[in-house]
């Protein structure tokens, strides 16, 4: 919502007690290119940052994001990484 229509650099904050799973994230970038975002990615992932995803702040029909992505982001989330 603070970022409508963006490309999200994000890493895992703090994770739920009882589930695990994420319940904050870290903004580290905000873009409005997913070639750019991708590259941010790798670099903080390259600096030892773990669980560095990318979310795609769009509506539905305008999500572009590639399913690799989606997925990755997935894994971090519920702790799979």
């Amino acid at each position: 919502m603070k970022y409508p229509n963006r490309y999200v650099v994000a890493c895992a904050g703090k994770r739920g007690k009882r589930t695990g799973f994420v319940s904050s994230w870290k903004v580290l970038n905000v873009q409005s290119s997913l070639a750019k975002t991708e590259e941010l990615q790798e670099y903080y992932k390259n600096e030892g940052l773990a669980g560095v995803v990318i979310i795609d702040t769009g509506s539905g029909e305008d999500n572009n994001l590639p399913p690799n992505k989606v997925a990755e982001f997935f894994r971090v989330y519920y702790g799979m990484e």
